[in-house]
Formats: structure tokens, sequence, C-alpha cells
């Protein structure tokens, strides 16, 4: 469920700024650089500082794929071949001083699957390993010897944590008796860390999931929920103990999603507080999630049209208030599914998606 395949309502029309207000104008713009209509997926970001970030993906050949930022423009970067399979592509990454690491998912017909990491000390070349994990979707850390990575233990299983202790990689936590994913994970420090993703009920029904790590254990901390829709939380972001955000959708239908709205969630007090984004008529989703402080988050995602067209979708929290904005695009077919703040800018964003060329990167503000 990492990434929703929409079904949609035949009525639905094109998102307008909540409150059908005049649009805001609007502080992204698009990056032109050598991968962009290459046919590379991006789907994954993260940055050091100004001029140090990664973005991560597959290319034609259904391999890892990344490019970094130098400060100058994006370059492409070959990732590690992951051998013997149909496909291996790229979901989470995270830069540090002294090493680039990522995290993926497998795929060979007719129905094996599994995960695998990618790892950097130099920048130019990749180290690959598999995992025993179904399906790992995002990875974090305190150091580059202390980390976490998140995602699905093995075929039908429940949602997983594996832990890095700067020699192998080993699980951390699993939520049990249930099915389910873990599908971003936030580290503010090494006794501070969030997860996110979803869950199934008894009764079948698919709950938002969270879990907190203190140092020494994982704990299950309520999300909220409402009636019979599924929910699932996409991303998770923190820029501190206490400005914490989740983001994700909630869908009416438990099979498809043609009831699809956003929803984002904030940590207030020690426990988690719906703070949605405007709701719409059509079917909208947030895929991630990015914060310098509690008044400056921005959530991405996609909006759909009745015609089966998608568009990037951009909301942001000011502290008081949400505006929605949906764009830039390239085309018909657009989906932003990774966002990542800028260590030591007040308001520096990256945000990463596909596109129908290729990928798009668009860069705030």
């Amino acid at each position: 469920m990492k990434k929703l395949l929409a079904t949609l309502s035949a009525t639905a029309v094109m998102a307008i700024p909540a409150g059908g207000a005049q649009a805001a104008a609007n502080p992204w713009h698009t990056m032109t650089f050598k991968d962009q209509t290459t046919g590379v997926t991006l789907t994954a970001v993260d940055a050091l500082s100004a001029t140090d970030a990664w973005a991560g993906g597959e290319n034609l050949d259904a391999q890892p794929s990344f490019d970094h930022w130098n400060g100058a423009g994006w370059v492409p970067v070959t990732g590690a071949t992951v051998p013997n399979v149909d496909a291996a592509y790229i979901d989470g990454v995270k830069v540090f001083a002294s090493a680039v690491w990522a995290v993926g998912t497998w795929t060979e017909d007719p129905a094996s699957q599994g995960s695998f990491v990618e790892h950097s000390t130099n920048g130019k070349t990749f180290t690959m390993q598999k995992l025993a994990a179904f399906a790992l979707y995002g990875i974090d850390g305190a150091s580059a010897t202390n980390m976490f990575a998140v995602g699905t233990g093995t075929t039908n299983a429940p949602a997983t944590i594996w832990h890095y202790d700067g020699t192998s990689w080993k699980k951390s936590f699993s939520v049990t008796g249930a099915r389910g994913e873990f599908d971003s994970v936030a580290v503010v420090s090494a006794s501070d860390a969030w997860a996110v993703g979803e869950t199934t009920t008894d009764a079948g029904a698919t709950v938002p999931l969270s879990a907190h790590w203190n140092g020494s254990k994982w704990t299950k901390v309520k999300l909220p929920g409402a009636g019979n829709a599924v929910f699932a939380m996409l991303g998770v972001a923190a820029s501190s103990a206490t400005n914490v955000w989740s983001a994700g959708f909630a869908s009416a239908d438990s099979d498809i999603c043609s009831d699809c709205n956003a929803i984002a969630d904030t940590l207030t007090g020690g426990a988690w507080t719906p703070n949605n984004p405007p709701s719409y008529t059509t079917v909208h989703e947030l895929d991630a999630v990015a914060t310098t402080g509690p008044s400056n988050v921005w959530a991405v995602g996609t909006r759909y049209t009745a015609g089966g067209d998608s568009y990037n979708l951009l909301d942001h929290w000011n502290g008081s208030a949400w505006t929605s904005l949906g764009g830039p695009n390239a085309g018909t077919y657009n989906d932003l599914m990774g966002i990542t703040s800028v260590p030591g800018q007040a308001n520096s964003f990256w945000a990463v998606g596909p596109t129908a060329d290729g990928s798009a990167i668009l860069r705030c503000c």
C-alpha cells in the first residue's frame, strides 16, 4: 500500500484552492536535470546541507538509480545492481556526512519479492545487501551506525522495523497478530523516533499505525481514525521532539480509493491530533511530509481527475491555516512521492516524484 492506485469517480473535477480562493503565489519551481526525461523514476529524497542532497528511485533497466545535488546541479549516480530479479527500486534515502544509505524492494515473477539496502561511502559507487524482509519503504537514523528501516516482515506479515548498529541489520520491532506495514520513519535522536503506516484489525479493517522509540524499545501509539474508513499514514517527519507530523489518506471505500482524502496528524502533548488539509470533492492523497518548525510544514502527494490525469499536490501549514497548491506539473501525469527539508536552512525543501516522461525534482522556497 506504499503507493495507492486510485479508481476515480466519473463526477470528479479538478481541485481548486480551499474555499475557492485565489491561488496563493507558488514558491515551488521545477529543476532541470540530466535524468529528467530519461525514464529514471525518483521516489525518495534526503538532504544533508544546501550543497548535498540525494534522490533515489529506479532506472529504465528497473534497477536502483540515484541523483546527487552538489550545490550546482543534479548529477546521475548508478546504484548497485540487485541480481536475478525483474525489478528493484528505491523507496527511502538517508544522507550522512560519511555515507549515503537507501532501502528498497525487489520483485521477481511469478510472486517472489524481497528487500535490499544500498550503501555508499564515497558518493560514487554503491554496494547492495539483501535483507530478510518482504518490503522496505523508509529509512532514517541518528547516525550512520544507528539507523532504522521500516516495512513489512514477510508475505502477508505484520509491520516490522529493523535496526542497524554499525555492523548488521536486525529486527527491532514487529506488530504481532496483524497484517500491515510501516511506510516511513523519522528519527529525532538516539532516544526518540517515530514510525507510521497501517495495519488490519481482527474485523479486517485497515487502520492507521504508529510506534514510538524511546531509546530502548518501540511502543505502539494510537493514531486518530474514524468509523470503517480505510486509513494509511505514508509519511512522517520531525524537526524536534514536539514537532512531529504524519501524512497519508483516508477512504470511505475499503476496496478501492474512490472517495479518498488527504489527511495529516500532528503530535500534541504526546498524542496524535488530526490537523487535516482542506477536504476536496476529488481523490487526493498525501505520500510524504517535511517540516522545519511548527509553523512550516509541507505535505506532498497527488490529486486525480475523472479522466485519469494526476497532478502534484503540495499542502502547506503556516502555523494557523493550510494552503493547497496543485503544481508545478509536467504534463498530465504527476505524482510527488518524497520530500525533505534542508538542514541548516529555515525554509528550504526538495520534493521528487515520477512524471509521464521520467521524474520531477521540485525546489522550494
